[in-house]
């Protein structure tokens, strides 16, 4: 009696030990990639910009509702950006302009409520920083843009231009009126 009891004891220990060690592997399979998925914590999140006008002065301005996910994969290769914000958010801290912003011949709001980066590439820079190609999708155009971004755990930090006209942004004002080139700031916190 005592050598089957200690039989069926040693067995369902070793029961017990394989399933726990399945059970380990999996969560060693799993964990990486769930920590390396990271959300845009929204509230701690900024796009600012400036560009010139009248060629004397730079208008400053920001948007909020900055949304998406980052996940940096096993390795760059596999790493993906996938950012929006809400176009009707531009805040130039003059309500008259940044209304007008709003209408068709800037953001067109009300047709393409959304400005979108998704990457398509990833990879690491000499600097220590990334370079992250993919398309930025604004006022119902599509352009190819590689930006480069810098990250902590917490944090990505990305400064790029972008040429207004070739998003139809103001398309009727000049360069002298309006700058061609917009210059972008982002500052992402993750949570």
């Amino acid at each position: 009696f005592k050598s089957s009891a200690t039989f069926l004891l040693q067995k369902h220990l070793k029961d017990i030990h394989s399933c726990a060690m399945r059970h380990s592997l999996l969560l060693l399979l799993i964990l990486p990639f769930s920590i390396l998925a990271q959300q845009i914590d929204p509230q701690n999140s900024k796009v600012s910009f400036e560009v010139s006008n009248l060629l004397v002065n730079e208008v400053k301005g920001s948007f909020n509702g900055l949304t998406g996910h980052i996940h940096w994969g096993d390795s760059t290769g596999s790493a993906q950006l996938d950012i929006c914000l809400e176009a009707a958010t531009v805040n130039t801290g003059n309500p008259k302009r940044d209304a007008h912003l709003r209408q068709s011949d800037f953001f067109h709001v009300e047709r393409f409520p959304k400005i979108c980066f998704r990457s398509s590439k990833i990879s690491e820079r000499f600097d220590g920083g990334y370079a992250v190609l993919g398309i930025l999708s604004m006022n119902g155009f599509e352009r190819q843009m590689e930006i480069p971004i810098y990250r902590n755990e917490e944090t990505v930090i990305a400064e790029f231009s972008i040429d207004r006209l070739g998003f139809d942004l103001g398309e009727e004002y000049g360069r002298f009126t309006i700058g061609q080139e917009v210059k972008v700031f982002v500052r992402i916190t993750l949570r």
